[in-house]
């Protein structure tokens, strides 16, 4: 039984138009659901810790130098950020964890454990 009343009416509002033979509003409502249960779960798997790597690529002119950082339980790509500074790099790795584990998620991938080891 659903216990909060937002859960119920809208419940009762996805009744109505499986009842009323509504399916292209009945998909759009799902799907929206969908998409907000994704970005919340994306949301909550960020608050995860994993271990992180971080390599700097050195260039000719040391100005140019700057960080790869990547969660090794993904891979060096599938989760992966660059900036001039180590900090900059952790920075956005932080914002594209989000849209990694989001896609991850709306493609049915499986999400590595942060204990795991990497797989080569």
């Amino acid at each position: 039984m659903t216990k909060n009343f937002k859960e119920r009416k809208e419940l009762r509002k996805l009744c109505q138009n499986l009842a009323k033979g509504n399916w292209q509003k009945l998909a759009k409502i799902l799907l929206e659901r969908n998409k907000e249960l994704l970005s919340f779960t994306a949301k909550e798997l960020c608050k995860r810790t994993y271990p992180v790597n971080a390599r700097l690529i050195e260039e000719e002119d040391p100005e140019d130098n700057y960080f790869i950082v990547y969660m090794p339980a993904f891979g060096e790509s599938a989760c992966s950020a660059a900036g001039n500074t180590l900090l900059e790099a952790m920075s956005i790795l932080e914002k594209v964890k989000e849209d990694v584990f989001y896609h991850f998620l709306e493609t049915g991938r499986r999400i590595p454990d942060p204990t795991e080891k990497p797989q080569h």
